[in-house]
């Protein structure tokens, strides 16, 4: 058995602290951790903040998409990004609920939505593919019917939320 080992186990035996400790030693451990606690505080901050910052960019990109979609991805983006908006203000689908069910429960608050959905679902089955002009002009009418059937508070608690469009679908 090494000597080290063997006069570290006696130390222990007797209950002695194994490892000296003198007064000087104390003052440069707390910094130690301090320094430490520090450290590992700001890197779990700045994980937080690019989080929260990767969630709003990919908010942003969702919200303004249908800005820069060639004609064949309208129908889908400009869905994607009024789902996005109906999820700000916790109206989402339900499981197994399908797009036109969907559509249908919303019409009495939404009536333009079902006119959206419609044109997503004829595009998304290569029934026909809608007129931009008619797609944005039915994007823009589920946002009216936003405005007047929400108040403004839920809508904006709704935009500043990060995560509202992980659920939407």
């Amino acid at each position: 058995m090494d000597a080290d080992l063997q006069r570290l186990l006696g130390e222990l035996a007797r209950g002695a602290s194994p490892i000296p400790l003198s007064a000087t030693d104390l003052p440069r451990l707390k910094e130690l951790v301090r320094h430490v606690t520090f450290t590992a505080g700001a890197w779990f901050l700045a994980i937080v903040a690019a989080v929260f910052l990767l969630l709003y960019l990919v908010k942003a990109w969702r919200r303004v998409a249908p800005r820069f979609a060639s004609a064949p991805a309208l129908p889908r983006v400009l869905y994607r990004a009024e789902l996005d908006r109906l999820g700000e203000v916790s109206i989402r689908r339900a499981p197994g609920e399908s797009r036109e069910a969907f559509a249908f429960r919303l019409r009495d608050r939404l009536p333009s939505f079902e006119g959206l959905t419609s044109a997503h679902v004829a595009a998304a089955f290569g029934v026909h593919t809608p007129e931009p002009g008619s797609l944005r002009e039915k994007a823009s009418g589920v946002r009216r019917d936003l405005r007047v059937g929400f108040p403004h508070w839920k809508r904006f608690l709704g935009l500043i939320t990060p995560w509202s469009w992980l659920r939407s679908k």
